[in-house]
């Protein structure tokens, strides 16, 4: 039943339908919101089809927050990074100046990047979030009964038109931020 809050939030479309449900939205109002049709809405719900890259952007200021792990490695944050921007392998390396089979070796640990590459990877990582972040989280911690709560934190999209996002802690570095 498209409903029912996910009994466990482990897919895109789990986080998608319970911030939904949240905000008591219709599939067709958050598929406005995205820039989707309502049946895809209901096909991430559903966990039928995962979204495409290109929309990640829009549902994540939908969420309040990026879902999906940073990534540990040098490889991974950079593939989190182009994903989160909603770009493609090749366009983003055509926005860090490299060519598109480097940024796709760097990915999959063909080789590592040295020098001036390095700088780039980095600026790519570090500063992109003050122009690209499609909001800023701003972590307060928030008490249960009286006590503080050291499981979670209310992530607020200041220029999201969407109320705050109760966070676990362990999310708070996927929360969008700006410098």
């Amino acid at each position: 039943m498209a409903s029912q809050y996910p009994k466990q939030i482990n897919t895109l479309g789990d986080h998608i339908r319970a911030r939904r449900l949240d905000l008591t939205l219709l599939q067709r109002q958050v598929a406005d919101q995205i820039g989707v049709h309502a049946l895809t809405i209901i096909n991430w719900e559903s966990n039928e089809s995962p979204p495409e890259t290109r929309f990640i952007p829009a549902i994540v200021q939908f969420l309040g927050y990026d879902p999906l792990p940073p990534g540990s490695s040098l490889p991974e944050r950079l593939a989190a990074r182009r994903r989160v921007l909603g770009l493609s392998n090749r366009g983003m390396a055509a926005r860090m100046g490299v060519d598109q089979s480097t940024l796709r070796g760097w990915e999959a640990r063909l080789h590592q990047p040295t020098g001036k590459s390095l700088d780039v990877i980095v600026s790519a990582l570090e500063n992109w979030y003050q122009v690209d972040a499609v909001g800023s989280c701003q972590f307060s911690e928030q008490s249960i009964q009286g006590k503080p709560s050291s499981s979670m934190l209310d992530c607020r999209a200041p220029t999201s038109q969407f109320p705050p996002v109760r966070v676990p802690r362990f999310m708070a570095g996927h929360c969008l931020r700006s410098n």
